[in-house]
């Protein structure tokens, strides 16, 4: 019984003696959002009150993520191939340290609008390697849809031509009325129709824009043009008179052949005039010429407004620019039109067209070294001298952007410079992995062999003065005997 009672208290006695690590666990820091196609960057972060020599966990990821590499921080050893992580580090790591960088490609599935990255069976290893468990983490990225397809078009009237197909953007209808209504369905529900409703046909043609804009921000337009044909007047009455007056026929023929001329020619010199004369994108190069009405460029950072110039031939005629406000992700669509005191009327379009994933650094410079910056490339390798710091300077797109430079402090071979960049909702990572020139090491290693051999040979000659000077002792002590 007394043998029970002592095996009980030495148990309890260790459990106190037990350290606590309730204050060490990772965290995950990525973007909110991502878009079907992407790939984001995860930083995955342990926060220790104590000197950590290892760490291990398994990431997992939801079906619709994969992994594309782990990429870990330059303070630890180790490898976080398939998800399995599993790291070391000496000196022992205390404190907010960053494990390394998960990135990670965004798969599409109709099923889920959520991709989850999760850090499940994690074990730290203190300053002994006594091991101890962590508690599993988790983190959900909203996927945002880029659908912006029609499921359908529907005419309340009419048909259309050709026959709907979500790829086709361009339709023609012939309709004798006055009115139609304009209807279409998404593929997606979470992207919103507009240009749809009861529309008015005036004779002539009539065109309508269907614009669909994905979850993301996407647009797609689908352009319905409905000709509604001309009336002919009722010419009973003239023909009669004609007939009557054969004389005034011909002269109200000849009168009225003059007068087309004349509206032609007075028409035609009214369009050459409602025409622009200069047209310029700031930052952009858009090859601009008088007739050509349709121009295309590709952002190259998040511009919310570009710097557009327009002038017209004649001070006369008014011009105004509309869809140059809050450039979304995807095309839009900026109208530039001309219009003169007559109303008539001429437009340019320029498509602007965002990418989802844009340029939020303008350049990366290091001090001293040549660097090709690319911001669509993540990953740089350097080549330094024996420097322990570098000077980098970084220039952001925008002034919101938020940049944060990790590791540029006592730098050795291997090491990999982290370069956070944070805009809006989203966080990008540039890493530079260091290499250092091997001419120092190779002079320090042909001293040592000079020093070497320079001791040998120090040694060998000492070795051989003592002995010369023993034996002329000896000699000099067998002579006096």
């Amino acid at each position: 019984m007394m043998r029970y009672r002592l095996c009980f208290l030495v148990t309890v006695f260790l459990i106190f003696l037990s350290p606590v690590y309730a204050d060490t666990s990772l965290s995950l820091a990525c973007p909110a959002t991502s878009t079907v196609g992407s790939t984001i960057n995860c930083n995955v972060v342990v926060d220790s009150d104590i000197d950590l020599s290892a760490v291990g966990t398994r990431l997992r990821l939801s079906s619709n993520l994969e992994l594309v590499k782990f990429t870990t921080d330059s303070v630890w050893q180790g490898t976080g191939d398939n998800g399995n992580i599993q790291l070391y580090t000496f000196p022992n790591q205390k404190g907010k340290v960053n494990l390394g960088v998960a990135s990670i490609k965004v798969l599409e599935n109709q099923n889920s609008s959520t991709g989850t990255i999760s850090l499940e069976n994690t074990t730290f290893y203190g300053d002994n390697f006594n091991g101890f468990n962590g508690k599993n983490v988790s983190f959900n990225i909203k996927v945002l849809s880029t659908n912006n397809d029609l499921s359908s078009i529907t005419l309340d009237k009419g048909s259309l031509t050709p026959s709907f197909n979500k790829n086709t953007l361009n339709y023609q209808v012939t309709l004798d009325s006055s009115n139609v209504t304009i209807g279409a369905v998404a593929s997606d529900k979470k992207a919103t129709v507009s240009g749809v409703g009861n529309k008015e046909l005036k004779e002539g043609k009539n065109t309508f824009v269907i614009t669909v804009t994905s979850e993301a921000g996407e647009k797609r337009e689908y352009q319905i043009v409905i000709t509604r044909p001309v009336k002919k007047q009722d010419n009973s009455e003239k023909k009669e008179d004609n007939i009557k007056n054969p004389s005034n026929n011909e002269e109200k023929k000849n009168s009225n052949t003059s007068s087309d001329t004349e509206t032609s020619s007075s028409n035609q010199e009214k369009k050459d005039e409602l025409k622009l004369k200069k047209l310029v994108v700031d930052g952009y190069s858009l090859d601009f010429q008088k007739d050509k009405n349709t121009y295309s460029v590709i952002l190259l950072n998040d511009e919310k407004k570009l710097g557009i110039k327009a002038i017209a031939l004649s001070d006369d005629i008014k011009v105004t620019i509309s869809g140059n406000e809050n450039l979304k992700v995807g095309e839009n669509k900026i109208s530039i039109l001309l219009e003169d005191k007559e109303g008539n009327k001429n437009t340019y379009t320029i498509i602007a067209t965002k990418k989802s994933q844009v340029c939020v650094i303008k350049d990366i410079k290091v001090v001293g070294y040549q660097f090709n910056f690319d911001c669509s490339k993540y990953e740089y390798q350097l080549s330094i001298k024996d420097e322990d710091k570098l000077n980098i300077d970084v220039v952001p797109t925008n002034e919101d952007t938020k940049i944060n430079i990790y590791h540029n402090d006592n730098l050795k071979d291997g090491d990999i410079i982290t370069i956070s960049v944070k805009h809006g909702d989203n966080e990008y990572q540039y890493l530079i992995k260091i290499s250092k020139k091997e001419e120092n090491s190779t002079i320090i290693t042909d001293n040592k062999k000079v020093l070497i051999l320079g001791g040998i040979v120090i040694v060998g000659l000492l070795y051989l003065v003592g002995r010369f000077i023993l034996k002329k002792k000896f000699f000099s002590k067998s002579k006096e005997i």
